[in-house]
Protein backbone atom coordinates (compact mmCIF):
# COMPACT_ATOMS: atom_id res chain seq x y z
CA UNK A 1 0.00 0.00 0.00
CA UNK A 2 2.86 2.44 0.86
CA UNK A 3 4.28 1.86 -2.44
CA UNK A 4 1.24 2.62 -4.33
CA UNK A 5 0.93 6.08 -2.24
CA UNK A 6 4.52 6.70 -2.69
CA UNK A 7 3.85 6.25 -6.63
CA UNK A 8 1.26 8.29 -7.11
CA UNK A 9 3.35 11.03 -4.69
CA UNK A 10 5.63 10.99 -7.50
CA UNK A 11 3.22 10.97 -10.06
CA UNK A 12 1.62 13.97 -9.05
CA UNK A 13 4.97 16.05 -8.19
CA UNK A 14 5.87 15.07 -11.70
CA UNK A 15 2.82 16.51 -13.10
CA UNK A 16 3.40 19.84 -11.32
CA UNK A 17 6.98 20.22 -12.79
CA UNK A 18 6.28 19.60 -15.62
CA UNK A 19 3.69 22.52 -15.83
CA UNK A 20 6.65 24.75 -14.69
CA UNK A 21 7.86 24.62 -18.47
CA UNK A 22 5.90 26.84 -20.71
CA UNK A 23 4.08 25.28 -24.07
CA UNK A 24 5.32 25.40 -27.74
CA UNK A 25 5.09 29.23 -28.73
CA UNK A 26 5.82 30.70 -32.68
CA UNK A 27 6.23 34.18 -33.22
CA UNK A 28 6.60 35.51 -36.50
CA UNK A 29 7.65 38.62 -37.50
CA UNK A 30 8.66 38.53 -40.79
CA UNK A 31 6.48 37.65 -43.43
CA UNK A 32 8.87 35.23 -45.48
CA UNK A 33 8.54 32.03 -47.03
CA UNK A 34 11.00 29.91 -45.75
CA UNK A 35 10.17 26.61 -47.60
CA UNK A 36 12.26 27.80 -50.91
CA UNK A 37 15.09 28.26 -48.61
CA UNK A 38 17.38 25.43 -48.17
CA UNK A 39 17.66 24.23 -44.26
CA UNK A 40 20.93 24.97 -43.43
CA UNK A 41 21.50 27.36 -40.21
CA UNK A 42 24.27 28.36 -38.39
CA UNK A 43 24.11 28.08 -34.64
CA UNK A 44 25.12 31.66 -33.73
CA UNK A 45 25.28 31.37 -29.82
CA UNK A 46 27.19 28.97 -27.52
CA UNK A 47 25.78 27.14 -25.02
CA UNK A 48 26.62 24.01 -23.21
CA UNK A 49 23.71 22.47 -25.19
CA UNK A 50 25.19 23.22 -28.76
CA UNK A 51 25.72 19.31 -29.26
CA UNK A 52 22.43 18.06 -27.86
CA UNK A 53 20.75 21.05 -30.34
CA UNK A 54 22.71 19.87 -33.15
CA UNK A 55 21.31 16.60 -32.95
CA UNK A 56 17.81 17.53 -32.88
CA UNK A 57 18.10 20.19 -35.95
CA UNK A 58 19.39 17.62 -38.08
CA UNK A 59 17.30 14.75 -36.42
CA UNK A 60 14.29 17.38 -37.49
CA UNK A 61 15.96 17.71 -41.08
CA UNK A 62 18.10 20.48 -41.01
CA UNK A 63 21.96 21.38 -41.64
CA UNK A 64 24.02 23.01 -39.05
CA UNK A 65 27.46 24.93 -39.87
CA UNK A 66 29.39 25.73 -37.69
CA UNK A 67 30.13 29.06 -38.50
CA UNK A 68 27.83 31.87 -40.32
CA UNK A 69 30.56 33.22 -42.30
CA UNK A 70 34.63 31.70 -42.72
CA UNK A 71 35.20 33.84 -45.57
CA UNK A 72 37.05 37.51 -44.78
CA UNK A 73 36.59 39.70 -47.10
CA UNK A 74 38.72 42.74 -47.98
CA UNK A 75 37.36 45.63 -50.45
CA UNK A 76 39.07 48.75 -51.38
CA UNK A 77 37.23 51.76 -52.32
CA UNK A 78 39.71 54.67 -52.07
CA UNK A 79 43.33 54.87 -50.51
CA UNK A 80 41.83 55.79 -47.49
CA UNK A 81 38.70 53.90 -47.63
CA UNK A 82 39.20 49.89 -47.31
CA UNK A 83 36.28 47.22 -45.75
CA UNK A 84 37.00 44.36 -44.09
CA UNK A 85 33.92 41.86 -43.25
CA UNK A 86 32.68 38.24 -42.86
CA UNK A 87 31.36 36.72 -46.14
CA UNK A 88 28.03 34.95 -44.96
CA UNK A 89 27.70 31.66 -46.35
CA UNK A 90 24.60 30.76 -44.78
CA UNK A 91 21.09 32.68 -45.16
CA UNK A 92 19.67 32.02 -41.59
CA UNK A 93 21.36 31.92 -38.21
CA UNK A 94 20.17 30.33 -35.05
CA UNK A 95 20.46 31.80 -31.68
CA UNK A 96 19.74 29.80 -28.45
CA UNK A 97 18.85 31.03 -25.24
CA UNK A 98 17.97 28.72 -22.67
CA UNK A 99 16.27 30.38 -19.93
CA UNK A 100 16.01 29.65 -16.31
CA UNK A 101 16.40 26.06 -14.83
CA UNK A 102 13.05 25.50 -12.87
CA UNK A 103 14.26 21.32 -11.77
CA UNK A 104 16.93 19.68 -11.48
CA UNK A 105 16.38 15.40 -12.46
CA UNK A 106 17.36 13.37 -9.78
CA UNK A 107 18.40 10.60 -11.90
CA UNK A 108 21.06 12.15 -14.29
CA UNK A 109 22.44 15.53 -14.85
CA UNK A 110 19.17 16.16 -16.85
CA UNK A 111 17.69 20.00 -16.32
CA UNK A 112 14.15 21.32 -16.74
CA UNK A 113 14.30 24.93 -17.85
CA UNK A 114 10.99 27.06 -17.88
CA UNK A 115 11.61 28.16 -21.30
CA UNK A 116 14.47 28.27 -23.61
CA UNK A 117 14.09 29.95 -26.82
CA UNK A 118 15.21 29.70 -30.71
CA UNK A 119 15.70 33.23 -32.71
CA UNK A 120 16.30 33.06 -36.11
CA UNK A 121 17.72 35.57 -37.78
CA UNK A 122 18.23 36.30 -41.88
CA UNK A 123 22.04 37.24 -42.07
CA UNK A 124 21.27 38.29 -45.09
CA UNK A 125 19.30 41.53 -43.57
CA UNK A 126 20.79 41.16 -39.79
CA UNK A 127 17.12 41.24 -38.89
CA UNK A 128 15.23 38.39 -36.63
CA UNK A 129 12.51 36.57 -38.20
CA UNK A 130 11.46 33.59 -36.17
CA UNK A 131 10.98 32.94 -32.40
CA UNK A 132 10.30 29.77 -31.01
CA UNK A 133 9.25 29.18 -27.39
CA UNK A 134 8.75 26.05 -24.81
CA UNK A 135 10.26 24.50 -22.06
CA UNK A 136 11.34 20.98 -21.28
CA UNK A 137 14.41 18.91 -19.83
CA UNK A 138 17.42 18.93 -21.69
CA UNK A 139 17.87 15.46 -21.96
CA UNK A 140 15.66 12.23 -20.58
CA UNK A 141 15.52 12.17 -16.83
CA UNK A 142 14.74 8.36 -15.84
CA UNK A 143 11.43 6.93 -16.36
CA UNK A 144 9.28 7.95 -13.85
CA UNK A 145 9.32 11.34 -15.02
CA UNK A 146 8.08 13.25 -18.06
CA UNK A 147 10.72 13.39 -20.93
CA UNK A 148 9.73 16.10 -23.38
CA UNK A 149 13.10 17.09 -24.42
CA UNK A 150 13.26 21.26 -24.77
CA UNK A 151 15.43 20.61 -28.07
CA UNK A 152 13.15 18.93 -29.92
CA UNK A 153 10.32 20.29 -29.13
CA UNK A 154 11.80 23.92 -30.26
CA UNK A 155 13.77 21.98 -33.24
CA UNK A 156 10.12 20.79 -34.52
CA UNK A 157 8.49 24.03 -34.32
CA UNK A 158 10.97 25.31 -36.58
CA UNK A 159 10.79 22.74 -39.25
CA UNK A 160 6.64 23.26 -38.93
CA UNK A 161 7.29 26.63 -39.23
CA UNK A 162 9.83 26.53 -41.99
CA UNK A 163 6.98 25.23 -44.69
Amino acid sequence: MEKTYRLIFISIITLLLTSCASPLKITSFENINLSNEDKVLALLTGTEYDADIRISLKQYGFDVVKYASPIRVEKTIDEKTKYIYNQAEVRYGVSVYPGRVVDWCVANDAMLLGRAVFEVSDLSTNKSILFIQAGGWTSECGVLFHNDIVWDKLAKGLRDSWK
